[in-house]
């Protein structure tokens, strides 16, 4: 055995890292010999020096580190937002449904200075109610039908930013392009 030879250790360290992290070393077009060959060039791993073997382990490992990193990590569970109900005031249903609709707005007509949806929503509220709204909780000192009417004007404009949206030349270009690259 000369100098530039990996054990048989060392080959089996390398074939045990890529099978736990589900890249198979059955044959030479896998997905552990790609790995090889992207971080030597070589096509074999028995044929790597013991500073590529390195390389490769590394690698592997670091690919370990990072599935075992995203393996671990528990996504939080959305709870469901509470709405505040008070006598004579908008249901929690007719709030979730302004919100929704705030919502299709800004997705399809976005505010050019950053402005926040609880904004965009108080200036409605003082616009067409005359009543003060703050951006905490922008329906409080509305009644149910205003609430109602506020839901009306909404969806319109919901409705218009969409179209508005669909028939811009930047969403046309973007058609155009999906249509040419099938």
């Amino acid at each position: 055995m000369g100098t530039q030879e990996i054990d048989k250790g060392t080959v089996r360290r390398i074939y045990a890292l890529g099978a736990a992290l589900g890249i198979k070393g059955g044959g030479h077009d896998d997905g552990l010999h790609a790995l090889v060959r992207g971080v030597t060039g070589k096509e074999n791993v028995k044929a790597l020096t013991p500073a590529e073997a390195r390389e490769v382990e590394q690698e592997l490992k670091r690919r370990f580190a990072r599935q075992a990193r995203h393996d671990g990590e528990k996504k939080p569970k959305k709870k469901a937002r509470q709405y505040e109900e008070l006598p004579g005031g908008p249901s929690a249903g007719q709030q979730r449904y302004v919100w929704y609709l705030m919502q299709q707005i800004e997705t399809f007509d976005p505010p050019k200075d950053g402005v926040a949806l609880r904004y965009r929503l108080c200036g409605m509220v003082e616009k067409m109610f005359g009543v003060t709204a703050f951006p905490e909780q922008p329906m409080r000192f509305i009644t149910a039908r205003q609430c109602g009417s506020l839901i009306e004007a909404l969806k319109p404009m919901a409705e218009r930013a969409e179209l508005r949206y669909l028939h811009s030349p930047e969403n046309l270009r973007k058609l155009e392009a999906k249509i040419r690259a099938e």
